[in-house]
């Protein structure tokens, strides 16, 4: 994650030295957190309303990533076969994780 100028954050990755930013559509800030060997990503961020959202990146397409229910999501990392483990809130500030196949 990098902050610009204006204190916003986003996620970014550096492949053969050349940096890409990351922002999923709608996003206001954003934060990788993991990729894996196949180059996606997963991470989160925030909504110009300030809810949490996890996401995944495949090679430019995102897709958000909400659990059922749950006030924010993050996704935090991500296998070769594409299983996505992540952590959500629920609205009473509990935190839970989940395990997830794209």
């Amino acid at each position: 994650m990098f902050t610009n100028a204006a204190g916003v954050s986003h996620a970014f990755t550096r492949q053969r030295g050349i940096f890409t930013q990351i922002d999923p559509p709608g996003a206001a800030n954003s934060v990788a957190f993991g990729v894996n060997v196949l180059g996606f990503i997963v991470g989160s961020f925030a909504d110009a309303a300030g809810n949490g959202h996890g996401f995944f990146d495949q090679n430019g397409t995102f897709s958000q990533l909400d659990f059922p229910g749950a006030a924010s999501t993050d996704g935090n990392g991500i296998n070769a076969p594409g299983v996505i483990v992540g952590d959500f809130f629920d609205h009473a500030g509990v935190e839970h994780g989940y395990i997830a196949m794209h």
